[in-house]
This record gives C-alpha cells, structure tokens and sequence, in this order.
C-alpha cells in the first residue's frame, strides 16, 4: 500500500514549527473543496491527496467536496449535447444532468475515493443525494445580466439547486466513520429530482453544518489578488468585512465573487476561518495550514 510522499531530506526545524498547529487542530474538521480542473491531472490530484492525507493522519478530521464542470462539458460534447453557458453560469438541460451524474458522482468521485484510498486512507464516495444529505429545490428562473447581448433577462437555469437544509445527523453519521467522505456536488428535491449544485455553495453549506473549523477552497490560482495582473499582490488575510466590500470591487471578477461570497456566509455561520490557496502548488495546503507565512488567502471573521 502507498504512503503520503515524504522528502529525502527532512527539514526537522519545519517539523518542529508545524507541531504547535498541529497539536491544536487534533479533532478538528476541515472542509476542502476541489475544484474541477484540479482533477484533471494525476500529478496534481495526487499531490493534493497526500496533503489531506496526512491532514487525516494527524488527527483531523477531513471531508471532500468536488465539482467537475470542465469534465462534464467535454463528457457532453462527447456525447452530443453542448452546454450552455450565460454569464459563465451553466445552464443545466434535461441530457446535461445526466451527462453530470456520470461524470461528478461516475468518473470524478470514483478517481477521488482511489486516490486516497492508495494512499492508505479509507474514503467513500457519496454526494449530496446519498442519505438525504442534502435537502433542495430547483432554482426557479432569475432575471440577471447576459454579457452576450448587454442586458438584463430572464433565465431559466434547468436542473440547478439552491440548497434548503443539511441533514445534520446524517452529516454527523457519516463524520463517525473512520474514512473520508468525499462529496460530488448533486442534489435531489423532495420528487427526486437530481440537480446540479454549486461545489463552492455546497461546501460551504456543509462546513457550517458540520461545525467545521476550516473552509478550504483549493483552486487554481493562489489566492485573492489586489491585481489580477501582478503576481505580487496576493492578499494574505482578509475580514469579513473587508471579504464584502472586495465582492463589489470592479477588480474582482469572475469566479472569484461566488467564491467570497460563499466564504463570507460560510463564516457567519460559524465557520472560524476561509482558505483560497492554490491546488497546483506542491505543499501549498500544509504551508497555508501550518506556518504563520502561508501560502494564499485567508479569510477571518473579525
């Protein structure tokens, strides 16, 4: 069996700053949320499950929730149904749904769930279907800003959910277990009904649900930037309110508002600290987790 990569050379003095950090995060929970593209790379994916894998060996108790919007666009294709987009939101028809099913709980979930299971850690995959998990409705349709023609419309966004309630004693049942749960970002209604659901959204309903001390939403960039141009500008720590204005800052587009926006609900509901960091950068979670330095953005209530 496998076991979490380790250097050749150990750096003990690392090791000696990390033990405080990891002394007092023994029995937390932490929530990470892996974006798509992340796991379209065996290198990357694998580099990323030996840190949560040795998260979990510390005595941490972790939990995964995933999208996969890239992979179902280019499954669909595949297939013959093309996806649409408005506002870079999708719209999910009728054969995209079934197109998600197979590649967020199908492909997706099923490469996550091996991968950490070689590197000796016991995983399940599930999604927000499986328990009743995850109680929801479909979003009815919404009039917003179509950057295509200049307006505002009307839009019906398909078989997309806005979540209404977390089971919390499944949630609590499945945290029991001595495994790692691993989420494909899906839900049902009260028919049934399966849909499509924000990852970013889901993670955050979960971590406030399950008491989590740590939101981390792993991405492919490192962080928030007070320049998306200049590589130097990360921002390291941010307030909640300082979260809140940066979502109406012309300077922050595209997924990186949803982003915030999910961080700051996440916060207010208990959650004591949000992440963004990279999730192509070796080691980048345990030096954003276990140094003072870090190694992206975080976001505190006060």
């Amino acid at each position: 069996m496998n076991t979490p990569h380790i250097p050749s050379v150990v750096d003990f003095s690392s090791i000696r700053s990390a033990f405080p950090y990891i002394k007092a995060f023994r029995g937390k929970r932490f929530v990470f949320k892996l974006g798509g593209e992340l796991c379209e790379s065996t290198s990357v994916l694998t580099q990323i499950m030996e840190q949560i894998a040795l998260l979990s060996k510390f005595g941490i108790k972790v939990l995964i929730v995933h999208g996969g919007g890239r992979h179902a666009t280019e499954l669909g294709e595949k297939l013959g149904y093309r996806s649409a987009f408005v506002s870079g939101r999708r719209v999910t028809s009728e054969e995209m749904i079934e197109v998600a099913k197979m590649s967020f709980a199908g492909v997706l979930n099923s490469d996550l769930v091996s991968c950490m299971n070689t590197l000796g850690i016991s995983a399940f995959g599930i999604s927000g279907v499986d328990f009743g998990l995850v109680q929801a409705h479909r979003r009815p349709p919404v009039r917003i800003h179509d950057d295509r023609v200049g307006e505002e419309r009307e839009v019906d966004f398909g078989f997309v959910g806005d979540i209404d309630s977390v089971d919390a004693a499944s949630l609590e049942s499945l945290l029991a277990l001595d495994s790692v749960p691993i989420v494909a970002s899906l839900v049902a209604d009260t028919d049934g009904t399966i849909l499509n659901i924000n990852a970013d959204t889901l993670a955050a309903e979960l971590a406030v649900a399950m008491g989590a001390s740590k939101l981390i939403q792993l991405t492919a960039v490192d962080g928030l930037m007070g320049d998306v141009s200049d590589p130097g500008s990360l921002i390291s720590v941010l307030t909640i309110v300082e979260a809140e204005a940066m979502m109406t800052d012309p300077a922050v587009t595209g997924g990186m508002i949803p982003k915030l926006k999910n961080a700051v609900g996440a916060l207010k509901g208990g959650v004591s600290q949000v992440h963004i960091i990279s999730g192509l950068k070796q080691d980048a979670i345990l030096q954003e987790i276990f140094t003072n330095e870090g190694s992206g953005t975080m976001i505190v209530g006060a």
